[in-house]
C-alpha cells in the first residue's frame, strides 16, 4: 500500500491515480491519521458474455429463456 500526506496526494495526484489503475492502494493522511483509502475500482467479475441478455433465438422470434420461464410459469 501506498501512503501518501493530503497535500502530497493533492499535488501528485495524476501519480497516485496512475498507481491506483495499475491496482495500487493509496492510503491518504492529515495530521498523521488516515482519512481515505484510494483503492482500483473493482467491476462486478462477470465476463461480458454472460451477462443477462438473450442468447437463443427461435422461429418466430422467441426467445428460448423466455419460453422456458413461461413453461415453468405455466406448471405452477
Amino acid at each position: 500500500m501506498i501512503t501518501a500526506t493530503q497535500t502530497e496526494f493533492r499535488n501528485h495526484i495524476r501519480k497516485y491515480l496512475t498507481a491506483v489503475k495499475r491496482g495500487e492502494e493509496v492510503e491518504v493522511y492529515c495530521h498523521g491519521k488516515p482519512v481515505a483509502t484510494v483503492i482500483p475500482h473493482r467491476t462486478s467479475g462477470v465476463p461480458s458474455w454472460k451477462k443477462d441478455r438473450p442468447l437463443i433465438k427461435l422461429r418466430g422470434g422467441v426467445l428460448a429463456s423466455q419460453m422456458i420461464i413461461d413453461e415453468r410459469n405455466e406448471g405452477m
